[in-house]
């Protein structure tokens, strides 16, 4: 009896291995690659070198030739638009402005009286009187004449003086104008004059022409100085930018307003900046594009000058992460991605933001670490069971 037991127990024992090894899963068929949703911090970012420079950078140099006089500013010296920088040697040119006055005085007299010389009619009004008494004159001995009481050679001279009068009232009308005009023009040259030695004198004293901060001075008192070569340098007070050189491939990923990452290394700095301005076109020689990132109020001025590594910054919202752009299907307005997970196929919809490089950014529908697919050896539906050869 206990024999037939044990025999029992072994056939039910073999019974149910061969029953096990009937029910093994072959492999599944669909062979995928695929990769990990990852936060933007973990891309290989793209990274553009540049430097900090001030917005504007003015070069200051005298309108007029001169010796430094004197030096009103430092190095490093925060400067209002119109604040003395330097001043130039302005005796001689004060010798002439006084001459230069004078000169105006005398002028303003001689046309004060050839003025007064007109409104009396000075030079005219006796050529009148003599015209009309050549006139009168005349007209008497003509009325004699047709009477026969005197010769026509008496006549002819009189109408030889009535035209000599006549051409010298004229001359006195031209001549007394002309003082006037004279003059007058006088009075307009010496003022003329003067004005632009006043200027001369007035450009001795050199200022800044906008608000900001002396960067350099390039002059000295007793320095010889034209308007050729700048003496003081003056960097735009309203804030810093950075200048980057971009290459070709690159500018597709910027746009005016884009915030950017912006690291100063040697001291050790981050600042989020943004496109401030991106160049029209490429440099012909390099195929670069020069743009223009603005930098907030807080970088101090000390950093002019300093080189940048700049990159697009990471300030997406929260639970956005990026996939490669491959592992997007979209169709319509709908956009989704094939999870794997414990080796089965999942459609998930998602949310699509910016692309950077050959990523796509999920707004929704993903999180950090979910695996989808980016290549299948076949057509995928919900529940498939897939094999995963290659993951990123």
């Amino acid at each position: 009896m206990k024999k037939a037991a044990i025999c029992a127990l072994a056939f039910l024992l073999l019974a149910g291995l061969f029953a096990g090894c009937g029910a093994v899963t072959p492999p599944p068929d669909i062979e995928v690659i695929t990769a990990l949703a990852k936060p933007a911090g973990s891309l290989s970012s793209l990274v553009w070198r540049g430097s900090v420079e001030a917005v504007q950078t003015v070069e200051v140099s005298p309108n007029s030739p001169g010796k430094v006089q004197s030096v009103q500013v430092q190095e490093g010296q925060q400067v209002k638009a119109g604040e003395l920088l330097f001043s130039l040697d302005d005796s001689d040119l004060r010798l002439q402005v006084n001459q230069g006055t004078a000169a105006l005085h005398s002028a303003e007299a001689a046309f004060a009286a050839a003025a007064a010389s007109q409104a009396a009619d000075s030079l005219v009004r006796p050529a009148q009187i003599a015209r009309d008494d050549a006139k009168a004159s005349y007209e008497r001995l003509k009325v004699l004449y047709e009477a026969q009481a005197i010769p026509e050679n008496d006549l002819n001279t009189a109408k030889s003086r009535w035209e000599t009068a006549e051409a010298q009232l004229r001359a006195a009308e031209i001549n007394q104008k002309s003082a006037y005009d004279n003059a007058k023009a006088q009075v307009d040259n010496a003022g003329a004059a003067l004005a632009i030695m006043e200027k001369k004198l007035a450009d001795c004293a050199v200022v800044s022409p906008i608000d900001g901060l002396v960067t350099q001075i390039h002059t000295e008192v007793g320095a010889y100085v034209t308007a050729q070569a700048p003496a003081v340098t003056v960097i735009d007070g309203s804030g810093l930018e950075v200048v980057v050189q971009v290459p070709e491939g690159d500018i597709g990923q910027l746009a005016p307003g884009l915030a950017l990452q912006v690291q100063i290394q040697a001291v050790g700095e981050t600042y989020t900046g943004a496109v401030k301005k991106i160049g029209p076109v490429s440099d012909r020689k390099t195929g670069m594009f020069e743009v223009k990132v603005a930098l907030p109020q807080e970088v101090d001025w000390s950093r002019l000058g300093f080189t940048t590594d700049v990159r697009i910054a990471e300030g997406e919202a929260a639970g956005s992460v990026y996939v490669p752009a491959k592992s997007v299907a979209t169709e319509g307005n709908e956009s989704w991605v094939y999870l794997v997970k414990d080796g089965s196929i999942s459609r998930r919809q998602v949310t699509l933001g910016e692309k950077r490089n050959a990523y796509l950014q999920i707004t929704s529908g993903l999180s950090y670490g979910d695996e989808v697919v980016v290549q299948s050896s076949g057509g995928l539906q919900d529940g498939d069971k897939v094999r995963v050869i290659k993951a990123d």
